[in-house]
């Protein structure tokens, strides 16, 4: 009886009005992760400004390490749980507390692996140190096992309260260490304990919706370990190609280098995780979709993928236009004119980003993790290639390059990848509009090259959202349809 009221429970949540669901967790998680945007940024101004280019490239490296160890960690696991219990919700109970065991013997084994590895490969001691603190953020994800409930039942909503918190803690802690004096290694001991209280506020709110069943089942998670290898290589593969430029910039070149990148990427690593909510949001409605027929899945891949292009369209442009005058002219970033044009060339990067993780859903979705798998490998090798070439020649300018390049090569091969195997296609009739509307900023941001940098960003970010509208590139029937 128990088993059968779990089931009932979440089937009604994905099946009664989803749309509506879908469409008011979609608002919440944008406002709240708007305002997350707004106070990360803030933090990571302040940051920059204290510390300076140098000592911020060994912060940049040493947090980019648990971000490499992440899909290592999960390994495709919790999407694999989240997918099942969507599908069949009588299990929630035995498979998250074991998937939460699972990562946390695995996050375990990492950390060690990692510290010894970073001693082996011969960075420099304090890089090394301020690696092991950070690193400590790999075993503290294993609470996002918990996730999973919020996710099937659609209040994601909770992950991204989460998530402001943590940047209400950085900012207010930000400004008491900088008063204090307090070294790089406190900075980073912020950052974990910010992140550590981040992922309870979500864990928390999960342990009030279910009751789980704590004792240990290894044999549960026997199909799901072997369902998600795929997956997980994927995402390793995927994470690598990620952080795989600084890991070269901090070998080939310097701190500095690693801190001019590290100062204009943080702001499309800040708003990427905007992605990962939103594709949180929607596997469970893709799964059942995908359970449903193609023509469904079709349809809501449509709809994804034109909401996905708008913003790709317009942060591309703006972005490329603005940020390498509009990054310096603030204060906090004065002596960071590289991450300027470092922001500058990945602005397109951010839209892609969104897209790719988009058409991953769909096809993870579908039962395609070996599709998956080998689109990121093939990805992978044109960022070694890239990073090998442009890193050692252009240093942070190369490594921008070489992202934005890899997304677009990543974009492309999921694309067609999905209209290979479920028969998708591109929602070209609205891309006219689209692109209209991006020519229209550009046009307006040319003007502004006779204004002072900021105040051009500012009339860009006024033009945009009007024009968009104006053109018709987003209207009203995009999310109705979303809602039917």
């Amino acid at each position: 009886m128990e088993e059968q009221g779990e089931e009932t429970e979440v089937g009604s949540v994905l099946d009664g009005r989803v749309g509506r669901r879908v469409a008011w967790n979609a608002a919440l998680l944008s406002g709240a992760q708007g305002a997350n945007l707004l106070l990360h940024l803030v933090w990571f101004a302040l940051l920059s400004s204290h510390l300076g280019p140098g000592p911020l490239g060994t912060y940049v490296f040493a947090v980019a390490v648990p971000d490499l160890l992440g899909p290592v960690v999960d390994f495709g696991f919790t999407a694999m749980v989240a997918r099942t219990v969507a599908q069949t919700p009588r299990r929630e109970g035995v498979l998250i507390p074991n998937l939460f065991y699972l990562r946390l013997v695995v996050a375990a084994l990492c950390y060690g692996a990692t510290i010894g590895f970073l001693h082996l490969i011969g960075y420099h001691p304090a890089t090394v140190h301020a690696a092991t603190v950070a690193t400590i953020i790999a075993v503290l994800t294993t609470m996002q096992s918990l996730q999973v409930t919020l996710e099937v039942r659609l209040k994601m909503a909770w992950v991204a309260l989460g998530n402001l918190t943590e940047s209400l803690i950085l900012v207010a802690g930000v400004v008491l260490l900088i008063q204090l004096h307090a070294g790089l290694v406190s900075f980073i001991w912020l950052y974990v304990t910010a992140t550590g209280i981040s992922l309870a506020v979500a864990a928390g709110r999960a342990l009030t919706l279910t009751e789980y069943r704590w004792r240990p089942d290894p044999a549960a998670m026997g199909p799901v370990i072997r369902a998600a290898l795929p997956l997980g290589a994927t995402g390793v593969i995927t994470g690598l190609y990620y952080r795989l430029d600084v890991l070269v910039l901090a070998r080939v070149h310097n701190s500095t280098a690693v801190g001019q990148f590290g100062a204009g990427y943080r702001f499309i690593d800040a708003f990427a995780a905007f992605p990962g909510l939103l594709v949180a949001l929607l596997n469970p409605v893709f799964a059942r979709a995908a359970g449903r027929g193609t023509e469904i899945l079709r349809r809501r891949y449509e709809v994804a993928m034109h909401l996905a292009t708008v913003p790709t369209v317009i942060f591309g442009v703006g972005g490329a236009m603005v940020a390498w005058r509009a990054l310096p002219a603030l204060h906090a970033f004065r002596h960071y004119h590289g991450g300027g044009a470092v922001l500058a060339i990945l602005s397109p990067a951010a839209g892609l980003i969104l897209m790719g993780s988009v058409l991953s859903g769909v096809l993870f979705n579908s039962h395609q993790q070996r599709l998956l798998l080998a689109v990121a490998v093939s990805v992978l090798a044109v960022n070694l290639v890239l990073v090998g070439v442009l890193v050692p020649l252009f240093s942070y300018l190369g490594a921008a390059a070489a992202t934005t390049a890899v997304e677009a090569v990543s974009v492309a091969a999921l694309a067609v990848a999905c209209h290979r195997r479920l028969g998708t296609g591109w929602p070209i009739e609205r891309l006219r509009q689209t692109l209209l509307a991006g020519g229209l900023l550009a046009l307006v941001l040319a003007v502004g090259y006779l204004l002072p940098p900021l105040v051009q960003l500012a009339i860009g970010m006024v033009a945009a959202p009007v024009l968009v509208v104006l053109t018709g590139a987003l209207s009203r029937s995009d999310l109705a349809v979303l809602r039917r």
